[in-house]
């Protein structure tokens, strides 16, 4: 079971659920229900399930069982979640572990609400849409990384500087391990909207193959992407990038995983836009 945590109201009671499938007409009029996760929940590990009402009279949500076969576990609220007339509400809770072997085809969430409305209680299940795919995205990356862990480490472990003043960069420092029998290649990172390469564009293409039972270090020569006011201040996501890496098995597997820089690597990069950018302005 999964603690979900709404986020207009405190009260909260949480047991098991296993959701059953009942008529939709069972529910108010225009209830509709999705899953998502924004910039400001990415780097927590959170996710929401938003309760959307477009239907012309407010309701009270009570309870929400939300389970999808891509996920482990289920999550269950218990509270007080009113919502307007032409409005949604959400509930968010941490993004459950992926099932890694549910595969995506096909599949979806699906969430039993309970609900309140003029001193009449119903409840009724409902798909959850995932209108930016957003389900399918973290399975792909969480299983990949998963799978290359048993491989080899790959981190970002620290952030220097070379230069001063308006030509300063900052160097990223990507350490790779490999652990396994088969060597890995990191094929290429994305920039960031708060960081981009010194050369400019939105891909730094690594293309570097390291083998079995060695180490290497890779670095990033970095610059901002950004420099007005609000770079830092309205950031969320700058400091992780999504990277491509091959691990050379027979056959070759290929997928996505997210270099995060910890509190001290993150600190020095803000630390520098913040520098570099006042030299510039």
């Amino acid at each position: 079971m999964v603690a979900a945590t709404l986020i207009l109201t405190t009260a909260a009671a949480l047991t098991a659920c296993t959701p059953a499938t009942t008529a939709p007409d069972d529910g108010p009029a225009g209830v509709s229900a999705s899953v998502v996760q924004d910039r400001t929940q990415i780097a927590t590990g959170t996710m929401s399930v938003e309760v959307h009402n477009d239907g012309s009279d407010p309701f009270v949500v009570t309870s929400m069982d939300y389970a999808d076969p891509r996920l482990a576990g289920a999550v269950t609220w218990s509270g007080t979640l009113p919502v307007p007339s032409g409005s949604k509400r959400d509930v968010s809770f941490s993004v459950p572990s992926p099932v890694c072997d549910a595969g995506d085809s096909g599949q979806t969430g699906h969430v039993r609400l309970s609900f309140k409305a003029d001193a009449e209680q119903a409840t009724a299940d409902y798909p959850v849409e995932d209108p930016y795919g957003f389900v399918a995205s973290h399975l792909a990356t969480a299983c990949f990384s998963a799978t290359l862990a048993q491989h080899a480490s790959v981190a970002l472990t620290d952030v220097t500087t070379a230069g001063a003043g308006g030509t300063e960069i900052a160097v990223m420092h990507v350490q790779v391990t490999v652990t396994g029998d088969d060597a890995v290649r990191i094929e290429s990172a994305e920039s960031t909207t708060l960081l981009q390469p010194e050369v400019g564009g939105w891909m730094w293409p690594i293309d570097t193959t390291v083998q079995p039972g060695t180490s290497r270090t890779i670095d990033l020569r970095t610059i901002p992407a950004r420099c007005d006011a609000h770079a830092i201040a309205e950031d969320k996501v700058g400091t992780r990038f999504d990277t491509s890496v091959t691990i050379l098995s027979d056959p070759a597997v290929t997928g996505m995983i997210t270099l995060a820089a910890d509190d001290a690597a993150k600190s020095a990069l803000f630390d520098y836009v913040t520098r570099l950018c006042g030299n510039q302005g």
